[in-house]
């Protein structure tokens, strides 16, 4: 895979062919994948720790006992 990259001098505009060897192309095709399963690792962690955080908010909300433990503990 060939592309063509301009530059421009004061003077003249210069063209370089720039060449991507399959190597090249399976390398950037690796690291876009690893970037995939980063973000989804990321996104669920992130998830994860909402719903638990929140969890345990609900719950100190509620007091430390709820009103059958107690009950049963008082009797």
């Amino acid at each position: 895979m060939t592309q063509q990259i301009r530059t421009r001098t004061r003077d003249t505009s210069l063209i370089d062919e720039v060449r991507e060897s399959p190597v090249d192309e399976a390398l950037r095709r690796r690291r876009r994948r690893l970037a995939i399963v980063l973000l989804v690792a990321l996104a669920i962690a992130l998830v994860a720790g909402f719903l638990t955080r929140r969890r345990s908010t609900v719950a100190l909300m509620q007091g430390p006992m709820s009103s059958t433990v107690s009950e049963a503990v008082s009797s």
